[in-house]
């Protein structure tokens, strides 16, 4: 049960006056508020040009995006070979959500000034919160052509690597970006989360302890911190990390759902569950968080209250094997042995390819006196490579039931005690103690019981009525 890694990954906004919206996840990414640097292409505007481009600005500032973008408009058609107002409208309209707008404005005044980095930053940032990863990374590659020491450049193509799953190269712009400044803690914080998928934890705390040391007041980073020191199995400091968090943003339910987990892996069960309810107070919707709460619950003996949990859990998301599987072991405990093979089948029907949920699959159907399908469950387990005494002294069961159908004839019936013999005997063999103890004292094993010396001979023909 791994911590949630919900990423919170940093990147700066961007160089122009209106600073634009990367429109990521907001779980994902922060939005930075670093100086705007200002063109000076705009100086040499004409009077009613300059105008509507000052009052835009102060629009941006103030949030009025769709008012701003009007007088960019205005601006422009006065100016339409300015580049500054062509960048600043799609920092604005980036704003809005219009993405590919803004990429479109973002284009033009490339065309009008193709060797400067910020546009091409801009661009960048907009082409990633679009999904259009590598153009984005081929628009940072460009600005960093220009401007190669802008450590927010290298930044952001750090994030965008990330996204890619290129965790190597983000890791090597993150490092690259904290070599041209080292007080950035926003390039701290994203090196700690990819060296955390890299399963480098211990570099991962150091960054993460370096960004609070900039940046004390980043619930993001007491966050990933807590993750970090939950995978170093520093679990009571990894819950101080997540309170740290939760100082400074409460109402965040990936903190609780993790804080829970800790608490869990702590043994502290009872405040484990208290954090999983808060966690549903602030995200009744979040699937994951009744999925372990279920879990929680069955650890705790309240199986009935689990299975409500899963339900609630499968219903806002259905296509979860784990807690299809989970939630079938919870009905067979309570003795829904149908119920439960209802559930083992959803979990196959999603996910084929595991032993287990087959061979729970066949117990149920054991325990419901239906040897045939059991069996078939048995040999799926045995296909994906489960191996165990277990199985083998199930089949046996399963054969010795066989042989007390009433239409069974005698070949089959001989055929079914040979089975029988050869699977308890494996299981006998693996271990004696347990399945030998059990073949003897038990009657549906009469026809194949082991002697003194554990070997077993079946009796030709028998069956127990």
């Amino acid at each position: 049960m791994p911590p949630r890694a919900t990423e919170y990954l940093s990147q700066p906004t961007g160089v122009g006056h209106a600073p634009p919206c990367s429109k990521l996840p907001s779980t994902r990414f922060w939005d930075g508020n670093n100086p705007v640097n200002s063109p000076d292409a705009t100086t040499a505007l004409q009077p009613a040009a300059l105008e509507s481009y000052t009052l835009a600005l102060g629009l941006c500032r103030s949030g009025q995006w769709t008012e701003a973008i009007e007088l960019f408009g205005q601006a422009i058609s006065l100016a339409p070979n300015c580049s500054a107002l062509w960048n600043d409208c799609g920092n604005a309209l980036a704003r809005t959500g219009c993405l590919q707008d803004a990429i479109t404005y973002y284009d033009r005044a490339l065309v009008l000034e193709p060797q400067n980095p910020n546009y091409w930053y801009n661009r960048g940032t907009a082409l990633d919160g679009a999904g259009q990863l590598e153009g984005a990374l081929a628009s940072y590659q460009k600005a960093l052509n220009f401007a190669p020491l802008d450590h927010r450049l290298w930044n952001n193509l750090g994030v965008t690597h990330f996204r890619l799953g290129h965790w190597e190269a983000a890791a090597h712009n993150y490092s690259r970006s904290i070599e041209l400044n080292p007080t950035c803690p926003r390039a701290w914080h994203n090196r700690g989360v990819v060296l955390r998928k890299l399963n480098r934890d211990s570099e991962a705390l150091t960054c993460y302890e370096r960004s609070l040391e900039l940046e004390p007041a980043s619930a993001a980073t007491w966050y990933q911190r807590g993750i970090v020191l939950d995978n170093l199995k520093r679990h009571d400091e990894a819950i101080a990390s997540y309170d740290k968090a939760l100082g400074l943003r409460d109402g965040d339910h990936n903190i609780w759902h993790n804080r829970a987990i800790s608490l869990r892996w702590a043994g502290d069960l009872a405040g484990a569950l208290e954090s999983y309810q808060k966690a549903i107070t602030f995200d009744a919707a979040d699937a994951d968080t009744w999925y372990y709460r279920g879990r929680l619950m069955r650890q705790l003996g309240r199986i009935r209250e689990a299975i409500a949990s899963y339900d609630l859990s499968l219903t806002l998301n259905p296509e979860q094997p784990n807690a299809w599987y989970d939630r079938g072991n919870a009905l067979f405990a309570i003795g829904q042995l149908q119920a439960a093979i209802n559930s083992y089948d959803e979990t196959i029907k999603r996910d084929p390819t595991k032993p287990t949920p087959w061979y729970n699959r066949g117990l149920a159907q054991l325990r419901l006196r239906q040897p045939e399908a059991a069996l078939r469950s048995y040999l799926k387990a045995a296909e994906r490579g489960l191996s165990l005494p277990e199985l083998q002294f199930c089949q046996a069961c399963c054969y010795l039931l066989q042989t007390q159908r009433s239409d069974c004839s005698d070949w089959e019936r001989q055929t079914a005690l040979d089975r029988a013999a050869s699977c308890l005997q494996a299981a006998i063999a693996a271990n004696p103690d347990r399945y030998g103890s059990f073949a003897t004292a038990h009657q549906l094993f009469e026809p194949v019981k082991p002697d003194a010396n554990g070997r077993i001979k079946p009796l030709k023909g028998s069956s127990v009525s």
